[in-house]
C-alpha cells in the first residue's frame, strides 16, 4: 500500500491529467515497448485512471455479456448476475497483481506493487477497446460465422497477453527468459492462492457448523 501511495503522488507531481494516462494506454497500443517504460519510469499512470480501467472491463464485460449475439452466448439476460461478473473479472486479477509482484520479489524484479497494478490494467486495454463492439457486431453474424466471431475474440484476449508480456519485462526489467519465468510462475502462485482459500472457506464453514451444532446441543440441555 505504501508504493500505491508513492506513486500516486509522485504521478500528480508529473502533472500528467487523466486524459494524458488515458492516452498513454494508446500509445501502448502502437508502441508497447517505449509505452511500458514510460509507464515505469516516467510516472505515465495515476492511481486513478488505473482503477478507472479496471471498472471499464467489468462494466465492459457486464455490457457483452447482455449484448452478444444469442448464438454465441446462449445465456437469458435474466441470468446475467453483476456481482458474479465483477468478482470473475476483480479477484483474478487481484491475484494475479499480489501474485507477480511476491514472485517478482523473490526474482529481483525492480516493479512495485503499484507498477504490476498500472502495467496489467493498461495491458487490458485491446479487451476494453474492442470487445464491445464486437458484442455488437455479433448480433449480426450467423452460426456458420462463427469461425469469425472466435478468430476476432482470439485476437483479443491474445493481443491482451503479449502486452501482459511486454508489461511484466519492461516493469521488472527482466529479459525475456526471465519473463516468460516470471509470468509461469506468477500463474502456480495465483492457482496456489485460490486453492488455499478454497480450503480455507472449506473449513471456516466446517467451524461454524460445528460450533453451531455445540451451541444446539447446549441450548437444549
Amino acid at each position: 500500500m505504501p508504493d500505491i501511495a508513492c506513486s500516486a503522488a509522485s504521478g500528480s507531481k508529473g502533472g500528467d491529467s487523466m486524459g494524458t494516462q488515458l492516452l498513454q494506454a494508446l500509445r501502448i497500443l502502437k508502441h508497447p515497448v517505449t509505452g511500458f517504460w514510460e509507464l515505469r519510469y516516467e510516472n505515465k499512470a495515476g492511481i486513478v485512471t488505473t482503477l478507472l480501467m479496471i471498472f471499464a472491463a467489468y462494466f465492459v464485460t457486464l455490457g457483452s455479456e447482455l449484448t452478444t449475439s444469442y448464438i454465441f452466448y446462449p445465456v437469458e439476460n435474466k441470468f446475467v448476475d453483476p456481482f458474479v461478473i465483477f468478482i470473475k473479472i476483480v479477484v483474478p486479477f487481484a491475484t494475479w497483481v499480489v501474485a507477480n509482484y511476491l514472485v517478482s520479489s523473490i526474482m529481483r524484479g525492480q516493479g512495485r506493487l503499484i507498477d504490476v497494478l498500472n502495467g496489467s490494467a493498461y495491458a487490458l486495454m485491446p479487451y476494453i477497446l474492442f470487445t464491445m463492439p464486437l458484442a455488437i457486431v455479433s448480433n449480426g453474424l450467423t452460426l456458420s460465422e462463427a469461425a469469425i466471431y472466435s478468430f476476432c475474440r482470439a485476437v483479443i484476449y491474445g493481443w491482451c497477453a503479449f502486452l501482459f508480456f511486454v508489461s511484466v519485462r519492461e516493469v521488472h526489467n527482466y529479459e525475456m527468459g526471465e519473463t516468460a519465468l516470471n509470468i509461469f510462475l506468477s500463474i502456480l502462485f495465483m492457482l496456489a492462492i485460490w486453492i488455499l482459500l478454497v480450503i480455507f472457506t472449506g473449513l471456516t464453514g466446517q467451524l461454524f457448523d460445528f460450533i453451531n451444532q455445540i451451541w444446539e446441543e447446549v441450548s437444549i440441555r
